[in-house]
């Protein structure tokens, strides 16, 4: 599999076999996502390969060595996830993935969250505590469970063309049908001529919830970003919106 996980780029990292890079994993597939997954365990890459369905790309091997992430395609890669099951080892991971590629974005797992400073110093973007989100997801479902479920079918629509995501995307790289590509993009003409529902524009590293369909879109200048769009929009949807691509 190491012949497959040199070829790719743009792709994601998966560090960690276990139950959550499980969940990831299947995420990862839902979505057409290209992804290379390590672990040291074969047995549990063999378990994750009889979850799926298919064998996924992998490297077996140490997550925090250089040779393995290279293995993995690191330098060409735009993604990394550490959920290995030991904050350390998570850790060192990460430090080991940010300096080989600094433009990485990474995602990071702590169990112990007086580690959660450790794991920024060690280059994580974003770091994900399971047992708070599975605390916050058990309060929802008792506080409002019909927003949950409602959420919860959303995503897990039995027909592929029904599937809808909450999917974040630029302004920039929308791209309209020949002759409809307005000078000046605003809200109403994503929704009526990409079909996207649009709940929140993230601009200048704030959110605008709610945006009106007057609002003009700022594409990349000089003095600012692109504008980020966060819609929820099925796969089908996005693939016209980026010109057939995904």
């Amino acid at each position: 599999m190491m012949e497959d996980a040199a070829y790719l780029e743009n792709h994601y990292i998966l560090c960690g076999a276990g139950q959550t890079g499980l969940h990831i994993a299947h995420e990862f597939c839902k979505s057409g996502s290209r992804f290379v997954v390590i672990d040291l365990n074969s047995t549990a890459l063999e378990s994750l390969r009889s979850e799926l369905g298919h064998d996924p790309v992998y490297v077996a091997g140490d997550a925090t060595e250089d040779e393995t992430l290279e293995q993995a395609g690191i330098q060409r890669a735009k993604g990394f996830i550490a959920a290995l099951g030991d904050d350390q080892e998570n850790i060192f991971a990460v430090l080991t993935a940010r300096s080989l590629n600094p433009r990485l974005r990474i995602v990071a797992r702590v169990d112990d969250e007086e580690n959660t400073e450790k794991l920024r110093q060690a280059g994580a973007d974003v770091i994900t505590a399971p047992n708070r989100v599975g605390g916050m997801r058990m309060a929802s479902e008792m506080i409002r469970p019909e927003v949950v479920e409602f959420l919860d079918q959303m995503l897990e629509a039995s027909e592929q063309q029904r599937k809808l995501r909450l999917i974040e995307l630029s302004i920039d790289d929308i791209d309209l049908s020949p002759g409809r590509q307005p000078e000046q993009l605003t809200i109403a003409d994503v929704g009526r001529q990409a079909d996207l529902l649009v709940i929140a524009i993230k601009r200048d590293g704030e959110y605008i919830y709610r945006p009106r369909g007057n609002m003009a879109l700022q594409r990349q200048a000089a003095t600012h970003p692109a504008d980020v769009l966060v819609v929820i929009a099925t796969q089908e949807q996005l693939n016209k919106v980026l010109g057939g691509g995904s």
